[in-house]
């Protein structure tokens, strides 16, 4: 019988794989698999003006996460909104000065290359063939510094800053940490499978007596195992590493900067000693049109540092 772990065990490379994939699969998420998709549901459910359905998510996210500062003030102030009170495990958690279902800007911070698949080819031990060289696909992790999307006012002064919400990669190590077994024994099974129906074709043709026959049957068998003995590495190559979150309330004006890092400058402010940010790589003047109050940004940082973002009014 092929298991995986027979597999594993006649193998140092995979069990090297199964390591490393478990190592970027972050356990802290615990059942749920990711905490960007219950963000975005509890920001439909504000939008909606459902805080009582926010709450549950935030709930959910707290959860999810042991000292994350943006979901337990956004838990909190959703709770006392929906008239539950600030929850006895956030008292000492100060709720946002604002509202989080009016007058208010939503930033989501796409950062980051996520994590791709690339081709891999390791000798598994299959029964009655031996060593043999299985193709599949593993994970390929791109590093890149990761720094907080800034957010200022017209003056110069900060409104908010990003915070991470979700590690893209953690999620995507996670499921294939889950379907890596399965994969392995499917692929192994399958190319035993083709193997001995090769061995049954080649013995066919020296049965036959024609050298021409044997020699296409050689060819033949050898250029099917080569074709299929590839691995899929389709993925979509668009996730960002992380999600991050921020949000303020709309300001007057309706205007807004976002401002990635590197290097630095004073921001203005009215305190005699100004506060020291890093200077903008790469920023973004927005602006928030009339009449709605309440929007959302998606932000995203490309591989050379820029940032594109679009400005997105929820009626």
């Amino acid at each position: 019988t092929i298991t995986f772990s027979k597999l594993s065990a006649g193998s140092p490379e995979l069990r090297k794989i199964s390591q490393e994939t478990a190592r970027h699969a972050n356990n802290t998420y615990r059942d749920f698999l990711n905490p960007f998709v219950s963000y975005m549901s509890a920001m439909g459910y504000l939008i909606e003006n459902n805080t009582a359905e926010a709450c549950v998510d935030f709930r959910r996210l707290n959860r999810m996460f042991t000292d994350n500062q943006l979901v337990q003030r956004d838990y909190a102030t959703c709770s006392q909104a929906s008239g539950e009170g600030i929850p006895d495990e956030l008292s000492n958690v100060k709720p946002w000065p604002y509202q989080l279902n009016r007058d208010v800007v939503f930033v989501i911070y796409a950062d980051g290359r996520g994590a791709a698949y690339k081709e891999f080819k390791i000798q598994l031990p299959l029964p009655y063939v031996g060593y043999t060289g299985i193709a599949f696909p593993v994970m390929e992790y791109f590093p890149q510094s990761t720094s907080p999307l800034k957010v200022l006012n017209s003056e110069g002064t900060q409104l908010a800053e990003t915070t991470e919400i979700c590690d893209m990669d953690a999620v995507v190590a996670s499921e294939y940490k889950e379907r890596l077994p399965i994969m392995i024994t499917r692929l192994a099974i399958s190319y035993l499978t083709k193997e001995i129906a090769s061995q049954v074709a080649l013995i066919a043709a020296r049965q036959g007596g024609g050298t021409g026959g044997l020699i296409a049957a050689y060819v033949g068998t050898g250029i099917y195992k080569y074709i299929f003995n590839t691995a899929d590495t389709r993925c979509w190559e668009t996730i960002p590493k992380r999600y991050c979150i921020a949000h303020f309330k709309l300001p007057v004006d309706r205007k807004a900067t976002l401002a990635t890092l590197g290097g630095t400058i004073k921001l203005k402010g009215k305190s005699k000693e100004a506060p020291v940010i890093k200077k903008a790589a790469s920023s973004l003047e927005l602006s928030f049109p009339a009449p709605d109050n309440f929007f959302i940004v998606y932000v995203r940082r490309a591989r050379n540092g820029e940032i594109t973002a679009r400005v997105l009014p929820v009626k």
